[in-house]
């Protein structure tokens, strides 16, 4: 049985400037910035809580500080 799950995101291709450019010019950006990234980090969480909804995940949020390992034995 799984208790949880924890997802490190790679991407080989974006390790300099110009690759990260090409990353959200490709993805429709029409000016690459920071703010872009923060918006697909922001749709991927609204997708990740859809899916949880979906499919009656429970999602549990952490505090600052907080013991992630503690709050999962719980």
């Amino acid at each position: 049985m799984v208790d949880r799950i924890f997802l490190a995101g790679y991407i080989p291709t974006l390790q300099s400037g110009g690759q990260v450019v090409r990353f959200l010019l490709d993805r429709g950006f029409p000016t690459p910035s920071p703010a872009a990234l923060g918006k697909i980090g922001e749709a991927y969480v609204r997708a990740v809580g859809r899916f949880a909804a979906r499919y009656r995940v429970p999602l549990v949020h952490f505090k600052k500080g907080e013991s992630k390992e503690q709050v999962a034995r719980r």
